[in-house]
């Protein structure tokens, strides 16, 4: 019986480890990467466009569906960056195909490529990722997190740009050019 025992335990750990994924997870990417000197990283809560917005309570509704926005740049600037540019952005890349993640939209054009994929479903974007990169100026990834995010709510987000308050984000991102990205 003890026999029995010990081979089921052994049976159990080497299913769990079996089970277990070799693949990095958009989070785990962030939080690694998001330590790295070679990338610059930001959490950012919805609080921070809301505080001081001169918003409608309908729009301010549409932008609070978003809890926070993780941003993780890598910026190519020097020989010792560009060792590891290309098999950070591969790895990314290999994550965001993985099928779990939907194309929303892609774009490429000028050695600039954006492609914007989520999960969840059409009707509730649990995540939305915007995956930018430019041949010239390196990498980004934004990841909108939130509770029933609609995909007209993204639209109108846009139209509402000059209403936020975008100043916190901007202080981080004033040394980054991603003007190309």
């Amino acid at each position: 019986m003890k026999s029995l025992s010990i081979n089921l335990s052994l049976l159990v750990s080497i299913l769990i480890l079996a089970s277990c994924s070799n693949s990095m997870s958009l989070e785990e990417y962030f939080v690694k990467k998001g330590q790295d000197n070679s990338y610059v990283a930001a959490n950012l809560s919805s609080d921070v466009f809301l505080s001081g917005a001169n918003l409608l309570p309908e729009e301010r509704e549409k932008i609070a569906s978003i809890r926070k926005i993780n941003f993780l740049a890598f910026k190519k600037d020097n020989d010792t960056v560009k060792a590891n540019y290309e098999a950070d952005k591969t790895q990314l890349k290999k994550i965001l195909n993985d099928e779990a993640y939907k194309s929303l939209m892609k774009f490429n054009g000028d050695g600039n490529q954006v492609k914007l994929v989520y999960t969840g479903n059409d009707v509730n974007i649990e995540e939305l990722i915007v995956f930018a990169e430019s041949d010239k100026m390196g990498f980004m990834v934004a990841r909108l997190l939130g509770d029933d995010m609609k995909p007209k709510n993204f639209y109108n987000l846009v139209k509402m740009m000059d209403k936020l308050n975008l100043k916190q984000a901007e202080s981080f991102t004033k040394d980054l050019d991603l003007s190309d990205i």
